[in-house]
């Protein structure tokens, strides 16, 4: 298995895990800053996929060399003091070495999401903390709880920056970790589907792989669309 997928299927076991992480770390959103606002880019769509996924409202474009490995169950759960119900899929290659997340997840605001994304990297060290203190409650812990702690030591964050995806407001939020002499980046973009719906597209790749082909990342990435 292709390390660019082992991180995209992580990503699909992460949003499951991701209501306990921040449940546990005692985080609570915050509205997004209104001073200086950033420019926003308006993301008009990308290349005419000959495929599409769709869960719930939003779809995903993809190309034929990819096919629906799974379609996940869906689960309720908390994040963020709310209970959500979340709905995804997820899209790869044959040879396992691409993957694609794509989802939606109802009961929670857009505006929520987006205040946790800018409190990311300033909280990480309390989500840490949290982490390594539950993986000492059990064995079973330890499995679950330890390798997210040490992921989490190591992550940088990026963004979010706000975009405009066929109309809807969204923004494109990543972490990266550097090890063994590469960079592994999970990348995450979130578009407001209506008042307490959110959808979002997620994948994982190393520096390498993204500096190989940026166009088969970003053009997927960017067609992501709202019925």
């Amino acid at each position: 298995m292709r390390p660019g997928f082992v991180r995209a299927a992580c990503c699909a076991l992460a949003l499951s895990t991701l209501a306990g992480c921040l449940l546990a770390t005692g985080c609570s959103s915050a509205p997004s800053s209104t001073e200086n606002p950033p420019l926003v880019q308006v993301v008009d769509g990308a290349v005419d996929f000959p495929r599409k996924v769709t869960v719930g409202r939003v779809s995903l474009g993809y190309p034929d060399t990819l096919w629906v490995i799974d379609e996940l169950e869906p689960r309720t759960t908390d994040l963020l003091d709310k209970k959500v119900a979340v709905s995804q899929t997820l899209v790869g290659d044959d040879d396992f070495s691409h993957g694609f997340l794509v989802g939606e997840i109802s009961g929670i605001a857009f505006d929520d999401l987006l205040g946790y994304a800018e409190q990311a990297q300033e909280q990480a060290p309390a989500r840490v903390a949290v982490l390594e203190e539950k993986a000492k409650e059990s064995e079973q812990s330890a499995q679950m709880f330890g390798g997210l702690a040490e992921h989490y030591r190591n992550v940088v964050y990026s963004g979010p920056d706000p975009i405009v995806l066929n109309g809807c407001r969204a923004f494109v939020f990543g972490e990266s970790s550097a090890r063994e002499g590469a960079t592994g980046v999970s990348k995450m973009c979130f578009v407001e589907v209506d008042r307490d719906v959110v959808g979002f597209v997620v994948c994982g790749y190393h520096d390498y792989e993204y500096d190989a082909d940026p166009a088969f990342w970003d053009d997927i990435f960017a067609s992501l669309e709202v019925r």
